[in-house]
């Protein structure tokens, strides 16, 4: 029993670090991914990235531009640092250091973001798309996270605000991590001041948002938006107290598999878009002569096995436990509703994987060579899930004609109730 509460403790303490407004805050914070790895860019392309700023910002010499940014990453700096752990082999640097560090790679970062999403004005013209994209697929590896709240203050600054401009027209881009680019640092600065608002488009957004449960608060890293955007709004789902059962639990037992895409379709089994929902918004949905399987859509590019395995390690590095890890939980999934070439296939027609007819060739190795834990197993959301796909029987042609008839009765007497209290009840006028 001690060991449980024990157990219960940490993950809460853990839980308290994922800004998801659905999950408990814990007074005692605790920082929990290592000090960003500096030597993860060439530093003469960080240099460079600096130099471009300051030439860039109009009427201010290098010492004036420096103090500003400064000035800017010091407000925030506590809140910087809290999404660091201390670790001996290495160690979060302190005062002047760290805001250096903050900045020099911050402005760095953002101009590879800029530049992935199309604005090359004032940028390094030495830069080839190629590299630009190893560098964005690196922007999500674990050791490679600056705070989110230190980006969005570097955006705020006069260079980077002229290059936002120069671009006439921005559009949502639809890969995993350029969408997260333009969720968390581009679209709050185009609402912002000396840009057109569209008040109708802010409230319709935000009642969207709002109703599908996703969170206000903001995430502390670039991979954490990531983790979100897969996972979904809504809560949390699972019980931190059965992260300490048997060895024994169903969930991670091999006879708890499901069946492939294609053996699930034969059963007449549709497979349908959650549009948006996310991982939390898997369901399967039982009908009168079929049934749905509603999963999030995934799109295959050259970085999506990359950023699922940043996305692994960032789930063992926050050290959930087997049954909240909800990325692995779905990979797994996946890995067994897509066995085939023909089972993407058939997910791709129903709008569940966006592909390229290779794209879909390789979704199974993809998928069977990303790095899962032994254990994976699932939270009560995805059990459910689970053993509603396993208990579904395909109806029987009778059963089909008994439903069709009961649903037909139903309609014909909802009909009459209608006509005979339009009869009783005329409408006036």
């Amino acid at each position: 029993m001690e060991r449980k509460v024990v157990f219960s403790t940490k993950m809460k303490k853990c839980f308290s670090y994922l800004s998801n407004s659905q999950l408990q805050p814990c007074e005692q914070k605790e920082p929990r991914l290592g000090m960003f790895n500096g030597r993860s860019f060439p530093s003469s392309d960080v240099r460079r990235a600096w130099e471009l700023v300051c030439k860039g910002t109009d009427g201010a010499n290098e010492m004036e531009i420096r103090k500003t940014y400064t000035k800017a990453v010091t407000a925030v700096d506590e809140q910087a640092r809290n999404i660091y752990k201390e670790d001996p082999f290495n160690q979060v640097p302190v005062g002047d250091e760290f805001l250096q560090i903050m900045i020099d790679q911050g402005c760095f970062i953002l101009q590879v973001i800029l530049f992935s999403l199309g604005v090359s004005e004032k940028l390094n013209d030495d830069w080839s798309k190629h590299r630009v994209k190893a560098w964005v697929t690196s922007l999500f590896c674990i050791r490679n996270q600056l705070p989110l709240v230190v980006l969005k203050e570097i955006m705020k600054q006069s260079f980077f605000k002229e290059l936002l401009k120069s671009r006439k027209k921005w559009r949502r881009p639809k890969d995993m991590a350029r969408m997260v680019f333009y969720d968390q640092l581009v679209e709050p600065m185009l609402e912002g001041p000396g840009h057109k608002v569209n008040f109708m488009k802010q409230i319709v957004n935000g009642v969207i948002k709002k109703s599908m449960g996703f969170s206000d608060q903001e995430p502390p890293t670039l991979l954490h938006a990531l983790w979100l955007h897969q996972t979904g709004p809504g809560p949390i789902v699972g019980n931190i107290e059965d992260e300490v059962g048997d060895e024994d639990d169903e969930s991670c037992s091999s006879w708890y598999t499901v069946r492939s895409a294609t053996e699930l379709q034969n059963v007449e089994i549709t497979f349908k878009n959650n549009k948006g929902k996310g991982i939390r918004g898997i369901e399967f949905k039982r009908k009168m002569i079929d049934a749905d399987l509603c999963l999030p859509s995934i799109t295959i590019e050259p970085n999506t096995e990359i950023l699922f395995k940043h996305l692994i390690d960032y789930e063992e590095e926050i050290d959930l436990g087997k049954n909240q890890r909800e990325v692995c939980s779905y990979l797994k999934l996946m890995r067994e509703l897509v066995r085939t070439p023909d089972d993407a296939k058939v997910l791709a027609m129903q709008g569940i994987v966006n592909a390229d007819p290779e794209g879909e060739r390789n979704l199974p190795e993809i998928l069977k060579g990303l790095p899962l834990p032994d254990m994976v197993g699932d939270n009560q959301h995805m059990v459910d899930v689970r053993r509603k796909i396993r208990s579904y029987v395909k109806p029987s042609i009778r059963g089909k004609v008994v439903n069709l008839l009961v649903f037909t009765v139903i309609l014909s007497l909802l009909q009459d109730i209608y006509a005979v209290l339009s009869y009783h009840y005329p409408r006036k006028g």
